[in-house]
């Protein structure tokens, strides 16, 4: 049985997550573009693009953990979402 909790998490959580999410997949649609659509880039500035993603997405996971253990601490929660327009935290046991 999936049994759904909510928490409301604090707005600087919720801007902290979400800068993060933007910032990751802002930088994952200029990549997705470029190998798409055959945009001519340089090797060198290509790597750099794929460099920055990988730091986004690094702060990103960071940010997804330190929410975490910040609600989460102690629940074996097996799923969570967080609505960034509620700020409501909604996790399954």
């Amino acid at each position: 049985m999936n049994i759904k909790n909510v928490i409301i998490v604090d707005e600087n959580d919720r801007d902290m997550i979400q800068r993060a999410d933007i910032a990751c997949s802002a930088h994952r649609d200029v990549i997705t573009f470029i190998l798409s659509n055959d945009v001519e880039v340089s090797a060198d500035r290509f790597a750099k693009y794929q460099a920055e993603y990988e730091v986004k997405y690094v702060a990103f996971e960071q940010a997804k953990t330190d929410l975490q253990n910040k609600y989460l601490k102690g629940i074996a929660a097996k799923s969570w979402n967080l609505d960034y327009t509620t700020r409501e935290l909604t996790y399954s046991v």
